[in-house]
Formats: C-alpha cells, structure tokens, sequence
C-alpha cells in the first residue's frame, strides 16, 4: 500500500512510516534540555525521511486519479486546492482517496 498526498496541486509526495531505534525513541521523548538539539535533528530527519517526492510514471498515474476525482468546474466556478491523500493498493490496484477543495468559496470533501 502506497499513500500518497499533496497540499500543494500536483506536488505529490509519498508519505513512509519511519521506524526509529530504541536510542532514537529515547531522545524524541527525552525532556531533558542536553537533548534539545537532538531531538531538533531527529524531527529534521524524521521530517526528511517520511515525504519523498514521487516522479515519473508514478506521478503521471497520480495526477490522473487526482484529475478524474476533481469535480467538474461550470464557466465561472472558481476552484482552490486544499489537499489531497491517495492511497493505492498495488497488488490489486484499488485505489481509495480524499480530495479537500474549495468551489466558489464553499467547502467540498470529495471520498473515493
């Protein structure tokens, strides 16, 4: 299962899990104020690890379920992307999302 997300319109990225060490468990929960720093680059990596763009014939496949679910405009509809969260099961190719936009200033949430 990939998921898949954008809060910026076609800027996908590929949320991972980012499983940490018991040293690294012990510092993301350390209050200690030595730690401080450490804990400040262990989010930072966390942060970096976690979202990683996707490219290629993956975005391309992406941009077309995000395309097919965005909802139809009228002449004059104004549309604002909010965010987007798609995720796909390779293995059978279901596909199930939420796309958050704003059509003419109101609010729509979009399930599929």
């Amino acid at each position: 299962m990939k998921n898949i997300r954008a809060t910026v319109e076609n800027q996908w990225m590929e949320v991972r899990t980012v499983i940490l060490t018991e040293d690294q468990l012990t510092i993301r929960y350390s209050q200690k104020e030595e730690d401080k720093e450490k804990r400040l680059a262990l989010s930072e990596m966390i942060k970096q690890q976690s979202e990683v763009p996707i490219n290629g014939e993956e975005k391309d496949v992406v941009s077309a379920i995000y395309e097919s679910n965005k909802p139809v405009l009228k002449e004059g509809d104004e549309y604002q992307f909010i965010d987007c969260v798609i995720a796909i099961d390779g293995s059978n190719a279901l596909v199930h999302g939420l796309l958050n936009c704003r059509v003419n200033e109101d609010q729509i949430q979009i399930r599929f």
